[in-house]
């Protein structure tokens, strides 16, 4: 994960930007309590030759409860997602 934002008008749901390999697709997102987020992905069995290419794009996640103050962790390394999509 790269990047999250509140979604405008909508305080329980995060807008998060994540890579992801040229030849993987996406299978969908999801959020924890704890407000650890993570995105399925699964390599396409006709890929083939595949090449080293980082993707980027958005997803939309519904939380259970408002975000607030808690903080936002990349599920895959653990470290915090930093806010603001306008971020590079």
């Amino acid at each position: 994960m790269t990047a999250f934002d509140l979604v405008a008008g909508e305080a329980d749901e995060l807008l998060l930007r994540y890579g992801y390999g040229a030849c993987d697709s996406v299978q969908g997102a999801r959020a924890y309590q704890v407000v650890v987020v993570g995105v399925d992905e699964r390599r396409s069995s006709s890929a083939g030759m595949c090449p080293d290419v980082l993707k980027t794009a958005t997803i939309t996640v519904t939380l259970a409860r408002l975000l607030g103050d808690r903080l936002v962790l990349d599920l895959g390394t653990g470290l915090p997602v930093l806010r603001g999509l306008d971020r590079r």
